[in-house]
């Protein structure tokens, strides 16, 4: 099944007295301080009555990208400059939920056969995660470093100039290819899951 996306942002606004002007923001720039981290996923096995084949179980999930952007906020001559200060995100699949039709008893053969195979699908979903973990963490400190403060003329306008950073740093290249390859490789790999299967351990169940 393809993978699904969410992003749950929390903004953190990090005042700072900061004297001193430049012609614009540039000079307030700073390496954002990021940490990025991979959820531990649960499993959760249910039986389902709406399945349209017995014989074939269901893995639902979503690839989940929560953040906390810290900003922070530095008085100039004439407004303030805002930009990002912290990048806290957890991220990788949310909870797998294991469909399993009725029919089935538990722990039966069939079951059993049920779960090995789509204990198979959730193998690749953690895989994916693991092996491009290294490029997702690279991509958030790119997107962070390529995102510059912004000059606003009132601390009223602190919370419209972080949205702005925000979206800069989430439209960044290479944070959306990431997204993209890792959405690609688990679809690539789900299917072989399924191309590959001889379904003997349910035949065997039959005879």
């Amino acid at each position: 099944m393809g993978g699904m996306w969410r992003v749950l942002p929390a903004l953190v606004v990090v005042a700072a007295v900061n004297p001193g002007w430049a012609d614009g923001c540039l000079e307030y720039k700073k390496n954002a301080d990021v940490n990025v981290n991979l959820i531990k996923t649960v499993t959760h096995i249910m039986q389902d009555d709406g399945l349209d084949d017995m014989w074939h179980g269901l893995v639902e999930t979503a690839w989940v990208n929560e953040f906390d952007i810290g900003f922070f906020v530095s008085p100039v001559p004439g407004g303030v400059c805002v930009g990002i200060d912290s990048v806290d995100m957890n991220a990788g699949y949310d909870k797998f939920n294991v469909k399993i039709d009725v029919r089935h008893k538990p722990e039966s053969c069939s079951y059993n056969a049920v779960l090995a195979h789509e204990n198979k699908h959730i193998n690749v979903y953690n895989e994916v995660a693991k092996e491009f973990f290294p490029e997702l963490k690279k991509s958030v400190e790119n997107a962070a470093g390529a995102v510059f403060p912004i000059f606003v003329k009132t601390y009223d306008e602190v919370k419209n100039a972080s949205a702005q950073l925000k979206e800069k740093f989430l439209e960044h290249p290479d944070f959306v290819l990431i997204q993209q390859k890792i959405e690609a490789a688990q679809e690539i790999r789900n299917k072989r899951v399924d191309q590959n299967e001889t379904g003997q351990d349910l035949k065997n169940c039959l005879i």
